[in-house]
């Protein structure tokens, strides 16, 4: 195949008028008018799995993998369409490369599909810092976009856009209101966010050409403005209320991040309020207003003791007795109060400090006559409105003042004070609300159901068998976990059918217990009733005993990645005999190994290949293989995460054989003969590979 390879850093930069640069630029959206503008609010955002930002990669000859996590959305607003009659809400959008490689995608033309075929290379780097190409798969399509704010071609479902519901304990809810079809991204090198990480790099992919590679450098983000098509939802007839915005990076996982966290971490969640409500006063005093205090108050403008209601700052008054107030006047930026409004502001009271009353005043410019208050009537300024009891400490609450209660309507407001009457308050969002509240969607409150349907309870098992579950829920089933004596066994079951394979002989004969625990997208779970097995891996014949307290005969002994020969006879007690062998605390790939035995370990159609080994509890490794030679080194199974790059998975050269060990304990890791390419083949030499961590091992040979 004939692909144009770019080596990381050293790319185009992008110049000024670059098709990349367009992104950036924004302009007002067809049919925006600020007279029909909805104001909305971001509340407060997470990640899933929060920012992973890694600070030393893997070492040289590992595949570097990418991993793209999508910034919290940002320049949130709501927009009327003239044009359509349709309530659009448009936000930037951003996603990182925080991982240890470049994501690259490579343009390939396919004259039978009359498109355009698009492929990642994965790459890595020798000791001397020399990026080179590790593979280049098969990830996707790319398009051709003609919209004028950005024309090129476009990588296909790169990004999807929804907004949730807010579940009844916060979180994200199931219900989808509002969606995007996965959209087509024009990928490259905006804005650098972490110049921190290890192989943070130059700005170096930007013309989104046919044949240009496209992608994102370490450390940098792809910025997609608000103002681009595309970067909307459609809300129309969305009831009023808060919700949470969902944006996700690579959603079918096209692009290999190199599976665990950094595959499962590409969500970012807005918490946003679609509201009629016009903000006046939040984090600043609108424009043009002077600011004066009376009793011993001021201005003071906080970020925390407590976190503001919305933006960045709320306003707090002073700890004072009696009758204290801020206020300001003469602003520019007035507010028009309609018929119907109803006049807000959000008060924190402080715990620890109570007033004894509360009161909210308007200023139309020639009077202040216009009060609404809460608790005891203390404060002796003209003609108030009650609206009831003080309101609770300690958390924010709305207070509304319908404008007909305050004689407001149809009255320019240039004024508002904040009074109190001993205590202190905090005070944020002032404003009116122009439309009734709608309906806020229904919450998900019920968790799934789950069983074990295989294997059956009390069973025996060996070798490699399937765990499986049936799982329901009201909604639908977000994903399975199987776990294995309280430890999670395999990665999580998305959609059905819900199983998992378990190597048992990566377990020590005797009793264990399998459960599992589903969930749904509104963070409901559930743990299946738990399911106890025996493993018994015991086989028939004479075992023959290869490596027990020495190498074989003529084996010359090697060490690599800071690992060496270490016979041990205690830390743990060998498995069999006097001594085991137990390699050095090592981060990432180390093994030590021998060849040119001259006893070879010959081995038989049938025969299976096994060793004991104890992870250390203290530094367990993150991956285990075991790797045999006869003229090649390309018989090799792992146990665990699938970091370490050697021969080609789901081959005789790289075979899964389950997950890691359990830690502590000396357990016996068997391998069929004919899974690891051995049968009828002398094996001369034996690598024991870690990738972090330390092991001991003993006993090892083959067993009929």
């Amino acid at each position: 195949m004939n692909i144009a390879l770019q080596e990381p850093n050293k790319g185009q930069i992008m110049k000024p008028g670059s098709p990349r640069l367009s992104k950036l630029v924004s302009t007002n959206p067809k049919g925006h008018s600020a007279g029909r503008l909805i104001v909305l609010f971001a509340v407060s955002c997470l990640t899933r799995e929060g920012v992973v930002n890694l600070a030393v990669a893997n070492p040289a000859g590992t595949i570097h993998y990418p991993d793209l996590q999508t910034l919290p959305p940002s320049e949130v607003g709501v927009y009327h369409d003239q044009s359509t009659g349709k309530k659009l809400l448009r936000f930037s959008n951003t996603i990182a490369n925080l991982g240890e490689g470049p994501l690259t995608l490579i343009p390939k033309s396919n004259s039978a599909k009359g498109g355009t075929d698009a492929y990642q290379v994965l790459w890595s780097h020798d000791q001397n810092n020399n990026w080179y190409a590790v593979s280049t798969n098969y990830v996707g399509t790319f398009v051709y976009n003609p919209n004028p704010v950005e024309p090129g071609w476009t990588f296909s479902d790169f990004a999807t856009y929804e907004l949730h519901n807010v579940a009844a304990d916060g979180s994200v809810g199931s219900t989808v209101l509002a969606s995007m079809a996965k959209m087509s991204c024009c990928v490259g090198d905006d804005i650098l966010v972490n110049p921190n990480l290890q192989h943070t790099g130059s700005q170096t992919y930007g013309y989104c050409t046919r044949t240009n590679p496209q992608g994102i450098s370490v450390g940098w983000a792809d910025v997609y403005g608000w103002s681009l098509p595309g970067q909307m939802l459609d809300i129309t007839g969305v009831p009023e209320g808060d919700y949470w915005l969902v944006t996700i990076a690579n959603p079918d996982h096209l692009i290999n991040e190199g599976g665990g966290a950094a595959a499962s971490n590409n969500s970012a969640f807005l918490k946003v309020r679609i509201a009629s409500d016009i903000v006046w006063v939040d984090d600043a005093v609108p424009g043009g207003a002077l600011t004066d205090a009376n009793g011993g108050d001021a201005w003071n403008w906080v970020s925390s003791n407590p976190t503001p209601y919305s933006g960045r700052l709320a306003h707090q008054s002073s700890i004072r007795a009696g009758t204290h107030q801020r206020y300001f006047y003469g602003a520019t930026a007035t507010l028009t109060v309609n018929p119907g409004n109803v006049l807000i502001a959000y008060i924190y009271v402080d715990p620890a400090n109570l007033p004894s009353e509360v009161m909210l005043q308007w200023s139309d410019g020639s009077s202040w006559e216009h009060r609404a208050y809460w608790g005891a009537n203390k404060i002796g300024y003209g003609t108030v409105s009650y609206m009831g009891p003080l309101p609770p400490a300690g958390k924010w609450v709305r207070l509304e003042v319908p404008a007909s209660q305050v004689g407001l309507e149809g009255v320019t407001l240039s004024g508002m004070s904040f009074t109190l009457y001993d205590g202190r308050a905090t005070w944020d969002y002032a404003g009116l609300n122009a439309a009734a509240s709608g309906n806020s969607p229904p919450p998900d409150t019920s968790p799934p159901t789950v069983t074990i349907t295989a294997p059956a309870n009390n069973a025996t098992v060996a070798g490699t068998i399937t765990v499986s579950a049936d799982a329901s829920d009201n909604v639908g089933v977000a994903g399975v976990q199987f776990e294995l004596d309280g430890a999670n066994l395999g990665s999580a079951a998305a959609s059905a059918p819900y199983q998992v394979s378990w190597n048992t002989a990566a377990s020590a004969n005797g009793s264990h217990t399998l459960t599992a625990l589903a969930w749904d997208a509104a963070g409901n779970q559930a743990t299946a009733a738990a399911v106890t097995v025996v493993v018994n891996n015991t086989t028939s014949g004479t075992a023959t005993i290869w490596v027990d307290d020495g190498l074989p005969d003529g084996a010359v002994p090697f060490g690599d990645g800071g690992d060496s020969w270490n016979w041990v006879s205690s830390n743990p007690s060998p498995f069999s005999g006097a001594v085991a062998h137990q390699s050095n605390i090592s981060a990432g790939l180390h093994e030590h190994y021998f060849n040119w035995a001259w006893s070879p370990l010959t081995v038989n159609s049938g025969d299976t290949l096994f060793t004991y080994v104890y992870l250390d509890p203290a530094n367990p490794p993150r991956e285990v293989m075991l790797i045999w030679a006869d003229n090649s080194w390309e018989h090799r199974a792992y146990w665990g995460a699938n970091i370490i790059a050697y021969g080609q998975d789901g081959t005789s050269g790289r075979r899964y054989m389950g997950p890691l060990p359990a830690t502590g304990q000396w357990v016996r890791l068997q391998v069929p003969a004919s899974l690891g390419g051995l049968e009828g083949s002398a094996a001369q030499g034996m690598s024991f590979t870690l990738y972090g961590g330390r092991a001991t091992w003993d006993y090892t040979g083959k067993q009929p």
